[in-house]
């Protein structure tokens, strides 16, 4: 069995984390809490500059299309890497491990909310059915209870058809270098087919395209994880070449994906392009966006990271808790700003203190679930469980 191709990534931190992807990541989460404060305290001005501003924070939510890219990407690298180093695919140790990181903390916000919600006196026989829904992880095609758990949802499906998929492929061709070349053509195909979908809802639903129905399903939405799994194939099968087409064309490549991301700002509306060709054209640039970010420089040298990088670094290694908490949060946020116990969202100066209260409130809850629930579940995990990948080839794992 070949060995993986080995290769120094870009600046890897002390813990054996990319340092490049907890940067992407703390963008992408900050993207995700600009875009959900402003539904609450949005910018109601009509002048040009309230608008273009209205614009950008509408396109923070372009953050999650980050988190899927991000997340196929390194998912498959894992299994990928499984199988560079042992010749075959474990698909069920694979998936607990996975359930050991996204779980406990689901969870504890699935149940906290429902004996809040209890006592609270609310309908517990119709929440009861929404529950059930959140925790078989089938809420993006039912009701949902919080909103922002939809994209999770997705994920939780890409895993199990993923690790069906390669397992399949590794089966099929065992004994091969690589099982699963076929990808390469394989996933743009499926991204097309995607596409196909969207358009066929977007015409059979017509105006006004709905959230739930155009832009949470799993269907109309898996193929931006599809092409991060895309961008990991090359990477751990074609290295070189990756390495070699990136480096002749770094600047064209961050340009491009500048362009990809333009429809998400010019477009503030749920439109026909949004529910149809954004939602692939951001995956693209976010392609882009981890390519350059894996891939160093030919000759470049890592630089030790300032303070800020450090910061935001934190920030992304507890992005999963805190994007899971972050609209409790933010409800506590609102209820006091009803009661005047935190000023209402009149002006810049309030606005912005309310979105810097909010920002460190999240990270703050985010940081303090995570080391009480999710990181003991993963080193009992990594203790009964053991990776067979090693960790990433570049010591990086997914946060959901």
């Amino acid at each position: 069995m070949a060995e993986p191709v080995r290769q120094r990534p870009a600046s890897v931190g002390r813990s054996g984390r990319l340092q490049s992807l907890d940067l992407l990541r703390c963008v992408a989460v900050l993207g995700v809490l600009v875009v959900h404060f402003q539904q609450f305290y949005g910018w109601k001005s009509e002048s040009l500059a309230g608008r273009a501003w209205g614009r950008l924070m509408f396109a923070g939510g372009t953050g999650v299309d980050l988190f899927f890219v991000l997340s196929g990407f390194l998912v498959s690298g894992l299994l990928f890497v499984e199988y560079q180093k042992h010749g075959d695919l474990r698909g069920w140790t694979f998936l607990i491990r996975r359930g050991f990181k996204i779980y406990p903390n689901y969870y504890l916000l699935i149940v906290g909310t429902f004996l809040v919600d209890g006592w609270r006196g609310e309908d517990v026989a119709h929440y009861a059915r929404v529950f059930g829904g959140q925790c078989l992880y089938v809420h993006n095609y039912f009701a949902m209870r919080w909103d922002h758990t939809w994209s999770l949802a997705i994920e939780e499906h890409f895993y199990f058809l993923l690790t069906g998929c390669l397992v399949l492929l590794a089966r099929s061709r065992r004994g091969e270098a690589d099982p699963f070349r076929s990808l390469a053509w394989i996933l743009p195909l499926a991204g097309l087919a995607v596409i196909g979908l969207r358009v066929l809802t977007a015409v059979c639903t017509g105006r006004p395209y709905g959230f739930e129905v155009n832009m949470a399903r799993t269907h109309l939405r898996i193929d931006e994880l599809g092409w991060g799994v895309w961008l990991a194939y090359w990477y751990h099968f074609r290295r070189p070449a990756l390495t070699h087409w990136v480096n002749r064309r770094r600047g064209w490549i961050a340009f491009v994906s500048a362009l990809c991301y333009l429809p998400a700002l010019l477009d503030g509306s749920r439109s026909f392009l949004w529910v149809t060709l954004t939602f692939t054209s951001v995956a693209l640039g976010g392609v882009g966006v981890v390519a350059l970010a894996m891939i160093p420089r030919d000759g470049s040298s890592p630089r030790p990271p300032g303070r800020l990088k450090r910061a935001m670094a934190f920030v992304g290694f507890h992005s999963y808790s805190i994007y899971l908490f972050h609209r409790p949060v933010e409800t506590g946020f609102v209820w006091l700003s009803k009661h005047g116990f935190l000023p209402q969202a009149e002006g810049w100066p309030a606005r912005l203190l309310l979105f810097v209260l909010f920002t460190a409130a999240a990270v703050g809850v985010g940081y303090v679930t995570g080391m009480v629930v999710e990181q003991p579940a993963l080193r009992l995990r990594d203790r009964w469980f053991p990776s067979r990948a090693g960790g990433l080839a570049v010591g990086q794992e997914a946060g959901g």
